[in-house]
């Protein structure tokens, strides 16, 4: 691998990129479980804090497919003026496919990811608003300079959109009778986003702390896998609160995930006004009325859901078709489950196996928290 990135970087000496003569050190930061056989690398110049170019390796048709979409997709942000006048995400740099190996090179944005710096820190009462609004004036400007979709929610896109999901979560996972009647309940009687004009915006896909940079004024957001399609809206601000680590203790000063949902969305404090500040917000700029918050919130975590499956899914190249009016028996969800590997050895997916049902069932039990 390092050698291939060598001969790569090699041929990048006369393109249009940043000077690649100075890079000395290669990183390996993570790779893909199941069939994907991912590899992400950092590339540093020597004593630099922060690397200068991110290569992408796979060897497999699915892993391939994942950093081709990304690829595509850091060429259309391009030309969206989200690095104008300060850069926000990553700029492609070159892609090879040499003896059957796909490659990619993107700049590397300065700057620490949003997960590795304390929260007392940056969710601090002295901060918290600002590195708050930060997130969402990127977001509103990401979403607005591709355009917002207004779509009448008839009874055919609620079936295709809202109820798809549905199933598609009651079809893939082991829950409760509870959950599941809450669920058909909730979206498929009372319908309540049925027949409303729903703003539909551009997602990101994996908009959490993970993938933010901390730049002095502005983010800068990272890992563009999921293609750039218009969504449900409030999906990526959600998916960005479920994702902040909340009260200040425990591992690095922060709660584990379980318990910082509860705290984000439920607490009474002064972050807590500052989140159901942003919401707020971002539902006037949207035009989403109150009355359908909840909706759109715990859809988010029913999507978050299926969008980890699905991935799991591409990896294994294992796909099933979903019916959106039957739903299958637990022993058929068990078995489906047993042909996708790497489940337990990939800890975010394991999780998502194991834990999703968490934040769900505490919705179903406790009822939706006051977000405004």
């Amino acid at each position: 691998m390092y050698k291939l990135i060598k001969e790569c970087l090699k041929s990048m000496s006369t393109c249009c990129c940043p000077d690649i003569n100075g890079i000395e050190n290669l990183v390996l930061l993570d790779t893909c479980s199941g069939n994907v056989d991912g590899y992400c690398f950092l590339l540093f110049e020597k004593n630099k804090k922060f690397p200068e170019i991110v290569a992408k390796i796979a060897r497999t048709t699915p892993g391939k497919k994942i950093y081709n979409t990304e690829f595509e997709n850091l060429q259309i942000l391009e030309n969206t003026g989200l690095n104008s006048p300060v850069q926000t995400v990553p700029k492609p740099l070159g892609k090879w496919e040499v003896d059957d190996v796909l490659i990619t090179f993107q700049d590397a944005l300065q700057g620490p990811l949003m997960k590795n710096v304390p929260g007392k820190i940056i969710f601090s009462s002295s901060n918290v608003l600002r590195n708050l609004s930060s997130v969402t004036k990127w977001l509103n400007t990401f979403q607005s300079n591709f355009g917002i979709l207004q779509k009448k929610m008839t009874e055919t896109f609620y079936k295709n959109t809202v109820l798809k999901s549905i199933y598609t979560f009651l079809n893939r996972y082991l829950i409760s009778e509870a959950d599941m009647k809450f669920l058909i309940n909730r979206f498929e009687k009372k319908s309540s986003l049925q027949g409303q004009t729903i703003p539909f915006v551009v997602r990101h896909g994996d908009f959490c702390t993970a993938n933010i940079i901390m730049q002095i004024d502005s983010i800068g957001v990272i890992d563009w896998e999921f293609a750039l399609r218009p969504y449900f809206p409030l999906f990526d601000l959600f998916y960005f609160l479920s994702s902040v680590r909340y009260p200040f203790h425990g591992y690095q000063s922060e709660s584990n995930h379980f318990d910082s949902f509860i705290s984000v969305f439920w607490g009474r404090n002064y972050f807590n006004e500052s989140v159901r500040m942003i919401i707020r917000e971002t539902c006037e700029t949207l035009g989403i009325p109150e009355n359908i918050v909840h909706d759109f919130f715990l859809l988010s975590l029913i999507d978050v859901a299926n969008m980890k499956y699905q991935r799991l899914e591409e990896s294994n190249c294992v796909y099933w078709e979903i019916d959106s009016e039957t739903i299958i028996s637990e022993h058929e969800k068990i078995k489906r489950w047993e042909k996708l590997t790497g489940v337990e050895m990939d800890a975010p997916f394991a999780r998502i196996r194991k834990g999703v049902f968490e934040n769900i069932r505490f919705v179903v039990n406790k009822g939706f928290p006051d977000l405004f």
